[in-house]
């Protein structure tokens, strides 16, 4: 448990999945960067079934996870199953690896490598020459290298070149770099209602307190009955307050209007994702009828508690501020998309638990569908009538 706390969560980490044809040698390479057995390696075509995740320290670059993932080329019917788990591997994924054998159809590589390209994902092919001594010369308008991944020294070859493709990538953004300088007070106000998990701080808790002190700033935490008592006993009053977007109003209420407010959500939304197309998605909440469906999304799943946010808090208060009667649909997970056909509006948790290609990708998914899409603290704010007093 200490050693889980200790380490970087993957929506930290850049993403590098590895894909082919099956029995290419995806998991022998997945393998022999991790430098562990992470995936189960056979010459039976097909033997890696799910993708396998193995999280690892990938120096100068730092914290990624590699996804080992089924083969592309497996048209059985349960093959095709895990050829659509392999593609969805796509929305999260900074780059990719592709591996095939010199004696691959040169077409199929083709046609596996354009679905890369149209999705704008860097990648770096390798030829895993098994055996053979020269590579086989074959170009796909991709940076390729050739290698024998069964040989240990090989790993080298492929470590630099997946080093060199992300050094051109841009770090990490901050989180609240746009809104505080060093020596800035900022104010955390926290609930801890029924919700909140035991013994811990929430995510975008943890992730924005971080963020603040990498920016040099001086943090003060209250939960929300002793915002009143930690103003008062400020001398100047803080530069920025951020809080729970469940308490928007109530913390609004008790601030002065010069004091800068925004919530953990609505950072979230921006360090994540587009957040002008979700404070334009939450327009579409104004224009809502009787019987229309809202799709509520939290990409995590947890044990539902009187408190929850998703399912009693933001239904209840979209029912309020529309006075209509709505079709509210909650789901979970990093992958799921149900019947799209009548969806009204989907809002979209804050996203902490994936890494911002994921959210992108599914914003990208959710316009090219006509489906208007939000966040939930931009949603509360539009709906607390306070968007454009907070700040992001």
């Amino acid at each position: 448990m200490i050693n889980e706390l200790n380490q970087t969560p993957k929506a930290l980490r850049k993403h590098i999945g590895i894909f082919g044809s099956a029995n290419a040698g995806k998991s022998t390479l997945a393998n022999l960067i991790s430098g562990q057995e992470v995936s189960l390696v056979s010459s039976v075509a097909g033997t890696t079934t799910d993708p396998v995740f193995k999280p690892m320290e990938l120096l100068p670059i730092g914290p990624v996870v590699i996804i080992d993932t089924a083969g592309l080329d497996d048209n059985t019917e349960l093959g095709n199953l895990r050829t659509d788990k392999t593609l969805k591997q796509l929305d999260s994924c900074d780059m990719a690896l592709y591996v095939f054998t010199p004696d691959e159809d040169e077409e199929k590589v083709k046609k596996n490598l354009s679905i890369f390209k149209e999705r704008k994902i860097p990648v770096i092919v390798i030829e895993n020459l098994k055996g053979k001594s020269s590579p086989s010369g074959k170009n796909f308008g991709f940076k390729t290298i050739s290698a024998d991944l069964s040989v240990e020294n090989s790993v080298d070859i492929v470590k630099n070149s997946i080093i060199t493709a992300l050094s051109g990538e841009d770090e990490e953004k901050s989180i609240t770099a746009d809104l505080v300088k060093a020596g800035d007070t900022v104010l955390l106000v926290m609930p801890q209602d029924s919700a909140a998990p035991k013994g811990r701080l929430i995510m975008p808790q943890v992730q924005v307190t971080r963020d603040l002190l990498d920016n040099g700033c001086i943090i003060i935490s209250v939960t929300t009955d002793k915002l009143s008592d930690a103003l008062s006993e400020l001398k100047n009053p803080p530069d920025l307050v951020i809080t729970d977007s469940q308490v928007f109003g109530k913390v609004n209420s008790i601030l002065s209007k010069e004091i800068r407010l925004t919530s953990f959500s609505m950072l979230m939304a921006k360090n994540k994702g587009d957040i002008d197309e979700f404070v334009k998605g939450a327009s579409a909440i104004r224009n809502l009828s009787d019987g229309d469906k809202v799709l509520i999304i939290e990409n995590c799943a947890h044990h539902v508690m009187k408190d929850d946010i998703a399912r009693i808090k933001i239904p209840m208060m979209l029912k309020k501020f529309t006075g209509k009667e709505l079709e509210i649909v909650n789901i979970s997970g990093q992958n799921a998309y149900p019947d799209l056909s009548d969806v009204s509006l989907v809002i979209h948790c804050g996203g902490c638990m994936i890494n911002r290609k994921t959210m992108l990708s599914k914003q990208k998914y959710f316009k090219e569908n006509n489906i208007p899409m939000t966040n939930f603290g931009v949603a509360l704010a539009m709906m607390n009538g306070i968007l454009e007093r907070v700040v992001y």
